[in-house]
């Protein structure tokens, strides 16, 4: 068998190789006509440059650089191929190096409307949003309806904290292109940020309706809705997030708010614990677990969450204010005083501690600090029949009966009737009619007429001095100033 494979391979040998070897000058001639052949057929610069978005088309961006490098070599001053390569190098997420390609095209032509938007946005991709800016202003400059311009110099914006500029640049892009999820969905946050709550959830609502794979929108469409108070909506979005990225803590801690919102505190805090097993440090699950478990009063458990959530975030004002509820609890109502006037050095806007420092005040008897935090509590959240049920009984502890009355008529006006105000309101109604009563605080008979004095001194202050040094203007912010500088005390 060797043999005959042998014999079989000299056979092979002399009918294909021997005449290769016999007729040597024809050969080499034969490889000659071979070159000039590949001469005649090199490749083009618009050849090499379609090979390459041949190749990027279909998901090989380093061959189409390749073939790109080809036809720049062969004409340098084209702009076609440095765009292209630039774009390649953009999907690599190779951006300082698209920067330089896209410099080369704005250097052979700096209008060129492609190249302005791409080095803009390849800017933004590194976070240089103040030198991103001015390509889409220059963008815009030669088309005023380009709307990656507009999408691109909204977001710059935003992420510069000018968000009523950004919302002008969103809106003029979803009229432009209604389609483009992108601009709806920065649009939803700019809104989101300016706390216009309704219009961000339609933009979100809106860009989820075009892309429902959009975890940034669908995440402002949940935000909106629980920032709304419509928890109900805001759980199933939350859900669905968490389907997507189920490492995300701070999902299901913001789903774990919205069911404690809903008074479903078993649900509530089995998100809150599988938040905090992936990741023990989570403030916010921390501190909702802390409320779940004040209203299941389990106050020591309680207060030990606020505790770790305060270690972590030593200035978060709703776990302030939990421990302040747990200190009140427990009856120590000085210490518990402290705590909320922590919570609103840290959060002058929290309504809800304005309306809790009101009730430690009336536990310590002190009826006209009381009465000043509930109204402060009002001006920040008008619609609370809570702090005017708890004006009233500040009101009535302190012998204003009339003020009382007041204050629980309006609660009253506000839903199903409820027992003890009613009650309480017949009582003053009594003591009106018996003519008793300590008009001490009688100055605030309208439960809003603080608020009314803070705007007549702000009308007079404008008034008599428009540079803003009028004394009653000066007198008044110092006064508010003193008194939450002094909250805690």
């Amino acid at each position: 068998m060797p043999n005959k494979r042998g014999r079989t391979g000299k056979l092979l040998f002399r009918k294909i190789a021997a005449p290769v070897i016999r007729f040597g000058p024809a050969r080499r001639a034969g490889f000659s006509m071979i070159g000039k052949k590949k001469r005649l057929t090199e490749k083009s610069r618009e050849e090499w440059d379609n090979e390459g978005l041949y190749w990027a088309q279909r998901g090989f961006p380093e061959k189409a650089i390749n073939c790109y490098d080809r036809a720049i070599g062969l004409d340098p001053r084209d702009k076609f191929p440095w765009q292209h390569k630039a774009n390649a190098l953009r999907h690599l997420k190779r951006f300082k190096e698209a920067i330089q390609c896209y410099d080369r095209v704005l250097k052979i032509d700096p209008h060129y409307l492609a190249a302005l938007n791409w080095k803009g946005w390849c800017l933004y991709f590194l976070e240089k949003y103040e030198e991103a800016s001015p390509f889409f202003d220059r963008a815009l400059e030669i088309d005023v309806r380009d709307v990656s311009a507009l999408d691109g110099k909204g977001w710059c914006l935003y992420h510069l904290g000018q968000y009523e500029f950004a919302v002008s640049c969103f809106s003029r892009a979803v009229r432009v292109a209604p389609s483009i999820e992108d601009a709806f969905t920065g649009f939803g946050w700019a809104l989101y940020n300016l706390e216009r709550y309704k219009e961000a959830l339609s933009a979100f609502e809106n860009a989820v309706r075009l892309n429902p794979m959009s975890v940034t929108a669908l995440s402002g469409q949940a935000w909106s809705l629980y920032r709304l108070g419509r928890y109900d909506e805001a759980v199933p979005c939350f859900s669905r997030l968490f389907s997507r990225d189920e490492s995300s803590a701070e999902v299901l801690s913001a789903q774990g708010w919205s069911l404690y919102h809903l008074k479903s505190y078993e649900a509530a805090l089995s998100c809150f614990d599988v938040a905090l097993e992936t990741d023990r440090k989570d403030a916010s699950a921390l501190d909702g677990k802390g409320w779940v478990l004040f209203r299941l009063e389990s106050f020591s458990a309680s207060l030990r969450c606020f505790d770790r959530a305060l270690k972590i975030e030593s200035n978060r004002s709703t776990a302030l204010n939990g421990k302040a509820r747990v200190l009140h609890r427990q009856k120590h109502y000085k210490e518990a005083l402290r705590y909320v006037g922590r919570a609103l050095n840290s959060d002058p806007a929290y309504a809800s501690a304005w309306d809790h420092r009101g009730l430690l005040l009336h536990k310590l008897q002190r009826y006209e600090e009381a009465v000043l935090a509930y109204e402060h509590a009002l001006e920040l959240k008008p619609v609370y029949p809570e702090a005017l049920e708890h004006m009233g009984d500040a009101y009535f502890e302190s012998g204003n009966y009339s003020a009382a009355l007041r204050c629980y008529e309006k609660f009253l006006e506000y839903g199903p009737v409820n027992a003890r105000a009613a009650e309480r309101k017949r009582l003053a109604f009594r003591k009106l009619e018996e003519g008793a009563g300590n008009e001490q605080l009688a100055r605030r008979a309208d439960p809003v007429s603080e608020i009314n004095e803070v705007r007549s001194l702000q009308e007079m202050a404008a008034v008599s001095n428009p540079s803003g040094t009028s004394g009653s203007g000066l007198n008044f912010f110092s006064r508010i100033r003193n008194y939450v500088k002094n909250v805690g005390k």
